[in-house]
């Protein structure tokens, strides 16, 4: 995962553009084969694994409202929650991941 937003906060930069990472997790880790099935079906993106009942995927070019909208498509495929963190540009990859992973706890 912090490869792939490297890569795509590379090209953010390059391009000028918006960048959104988006988290979503199951309740259970049988679930997760699903999960990642409708990440991909939904958004046309690859997920990656985040421990056992979670995935991750980026949104390039778009904003934290398009992450939230692709949570609740998800999460109309299969019962999973959600959140999504737009890239601020004096993010490192590391600071972005670890904001999303933050946010997302259920404490957070």
């Amino acid at each position: 995962l912090l490869d792939a937003v490297g890569a795509e906060i590379e090209r953010a930069r390059a391009g000028s553009t918006r960048l959104t990472i988006v988290l979503v997790r199951v309740a259970e880790s049988s679930l997760v084969d699903s999960l990642v099935e409708a990440v991909r079906e939904v958004t046309g993106r690859r997920a990656y694994a985040v421990g056992p009942t979670a995935a991750a995927f980026t949104l390039p070019g778009q904003g934290r409202a398009n992450g939230l909208g692709a949570v609740a498509r998800v999460g109309s495929r299969t019962t999973s929650v959600g959140h999504a963190a737009e890239w601020r540009p004096e993010e490192t990859p590391a600071e972005l991941v670890a904001r999303l992973l933050a946010e997302s706890r259920p404490d957070g």
